[in-house]
């Protein structure tokens, strides 16, 4: 489990400050994860009663629907980072101030729906019955607080959880800070990853000046009721900052109008395939809402603002593989007083793997009316025994010509002796890419000739809004432009 939205050091909070933290599922080489459809937190850990399911009025259709097999349970501890195997629990002061925090809360509540009910001052002031040993074991349990639905959405492979630590580090003499051990099963328990946030300062100290985590924006109460949505706001204030009225660019002392510049330390992942669509995370430091991280010269938009230390964007296509420099928009690298701060990411020609996975998918589509995994196509068509027609698909698959094109040609030269009523040549992939975006891309001009005749959309835009007419033009494929212009 990778957990972003904290710096790796010098991160402080309060126990009224929530903290946005991304969780995300990603394998060794850091990519995410996407197998689960969602992730159900522990229910005692949901701080508001109504986000839970059994109190829902309108329970979402995922939690009712979804099948047990598609859903991790997260388990979530707090430890000391001094004495990691130190499980922390909420102390009786802090859970007297809790309570009486829910309380008035309730009471405010009361009070704008019938405002002739004053609140009791004896209700408020109720201590908490230390008689009853469940009741508070739970309560001290309650250390750690979602903000957030008991059931959230997981089919990415990550999700932002608005978390809130409610005992102070000095309440447990810890000098470095709190770290979140978290845990995910599957629906027979089996643990499926594990990870830990940096450590986390909760303080009180009100004047400190060092790094803190989420304090930078008061958001209002009600936007924590939802589900979270990533969003790009161009018009935020914060992007207005970088400009001023001609339009150019405010650079002062090291500084974009009074803000410290923006620092790329890593990005997760840090290569990916010319034709774009997956997803990176930036990580670094002194980030604001409003930048647009730009790989080469292409922008990435939107680009998300998660945290100081966090963005997302989805990666552009690239006209070429290779290195890139990756900085932002509203911070040109003439600003870096060090070169060794530039940080690169290398695109991969990854298309003719593509090309293939989503011809082998057409055909699958074809044959069954369902989506299938490229492999398992493959070896239907490679061990159809029972079809004779699969015979030049299968021997292109099994000798593996040396003319790419003529092989892809050949794999979709099944449609036409199929006899169903399944239309799928215009089928897209995850980045919404068909096989004439990847085709125009690599030049097929042959191949291109053929989807056309067998009637692909040409009109198609991928997660960019780009038409494979745009692909041929980026990467200077003339013959293709031709072709697709003629249509």
């Amino acid at each position: 489990i990778r957990v972003l939205g904290v710096p790796q050091t010098g991160a402080k909070s309060r126990v009224e400050t929530q903290i946005k933290l991304c969780l995300q599922l990603v394998t060794d080489k850091g990519e995410k994860v996407p197998l689960w459809s969602h992730l159900r937190l522990p229910e005692y850990m949901v701080a508001k009663e109504k986000l839970k399911t059994k109190n829902a009025r309108n329970p979402p259709d995922h939690a009712m629907n979804i099948s047990e097999k598609g859903v991790l349970n997260l388990e979530a501890t707090v430890v000391c980072a001094s004495d990691i195997p130190k499980k922390v629990l909420t102390c009786l002061g802090c859970v007297q101030r809790e309570r009486k925090r829910s309380q008035r809360k309730k009471e405010n509540k009361n009070a704008k729906v019938n405002s002739s009910t004053a609140p009791s001052a004896d209700d408020t002031n109720k201590p908490m019955d230390l008689d009853d040993e469940k009741t508070m074991q739970l309560e001290q349990r309650k250390i750690l607080l979602f903000n957030c639905s008991e059931i959230v959405d997981f089919s990415s492979g990550d999700t932002i959880l608005p978390t809130r630590i409610t005992c102070y580090c000095r309440h447990h003499n810890e000098k470095v800070g709190f770290c979140i051990y978290f845990v995910m099963k599957d629906y027979t328990n089996t643990v499926i990853a594990n990870g830990m946030s940096p450590p986390i300062m909760i303080t009180d100290d009100h004047k400190s000046s060092k790094t803190k985590i989420g304090v930078g924006r008061k958001r209002p109460r009600a936007e924590y009721d939802r589900p979270m949505r990533l969003h790009h706001n161009p018009n935020s204030m914060m992007r207005r900052a970088f400009y001023n009225t001609s339009g150019n660019s405010i650079y002062q002392n090291g500084t974009i109008s009074g803000y410290p510049l923006p620092r790329i330390s890593r990005l997760i992942p840090s290569e990916g395939p010319t034709y774009g669509g997956v997803e990176v995370t930036i990580l670094g430091s002194n980030f604001i809402e409003g930048l647009t991280c730009v790989f080469g010269e292409t922008p990435a938009l939107p680009t998300q603002y998660w945290s100081p230390n966090t963005l997302v964007c989805v990666l552009p296509p690239a006209p070429t593989p290779g290195p890139v420099v990756v900085s932002f928009k509203e911070c040109p690298l003439t600003l870096m007083d060090n070169s060794e701060e530039v940080v690169f990411f290398t695109y991969t020609d990854d298309s003719d793997r593509a090309l293939m996975e989503l011809a082998l998918q057409v055909v699958g589509m074809k044959m069954t009316g369902k989506l299938e995994d490229a492999r398992n196509i493959a070896m239907r068509i490679v061990g159809g025994n029972d079809n004779n027609n699969n015979n030049s698909a299968s021997l292109a698959l099994q000798t593996g010509e040396n003319n790419f094109e003529a092989h892809i040609i050949t794999t979709i030269g099944l449609l036409d002796v199929l006899e169903t009523e399944h239309n799928s040549i215009s089928l897209q992939n995850r980045q919404q890419h068909t096989m004439l975006h990847i085709a125009a891309m690599l030049g097929y001009t042959r191949l291109c000739s053929v989807l056309i005749d067998k009637g692909i959309d040409l009109n198609l835009q991928d997660k960019y809004g780009f038409t494979a007419l745009h692909y041929a033009a980026w990467t200077g494929k003339d013959d293709v432009v031709r072709l697709l212009m003629r249509g």
